[in-house]
């Protein structure tokens, strides 16, 4: 943006706003950040499988979040080749203008295959 020709002011104005904007997106980014990361944190002390939380857009009244988590239904065991699991997911965010959420729930079984180089499933 030029600012060339604008009341000294203006300008003065125009780079405050600026900054105030920059400071409060980098403020509002690493509230988001370390808010996620306590979250996760906290959320992958239960169960031997993996959770992951994400909250975003905070600083408005849209706020989106997501949770999955895969977690075995058995003990995890070294050199497992099979493993029967149970995968749930929550996703709530607004478009065009409403709140949609979606629940995903499913059960599975993953195979490794060629020496633990590839991985086959299947859900229900």
């Amino acid at each position: 943006m030029s600012l060339t020709g604008l009341p000294l002011a203006l300008q003065a104005q125009s780079v405050l706003d600026s900054v105030k904007t920059h400071l409060t997106d980098q403020t509002t980014q690493q509230v988001e950040q370390h808010l996620n990361t306590k979250a996760n944190q906290w959320l992958n002390h239960f169960g031997e499988g993996h959770s992951r939380l994400v909250i975003e857009d905070i600083e408005t009244q849209k706020v989106r979040y997501s949770l999955d988590s895969i977690q075995p239904l058995e003990s995890l065991e070294p050199n497992m080749a099979q493993l029967n699991y149970v995968q749930g997911s929550l996703f709530s965010a607004y478009h065009q203008g409403e709140r949609r959420s979606t629940v995903n729930l499913g059960i599975g079984q993953r195979h490794l295959l060629e020496a633990g180089q590839s991985i086959a499933s299947h859900e229900v």
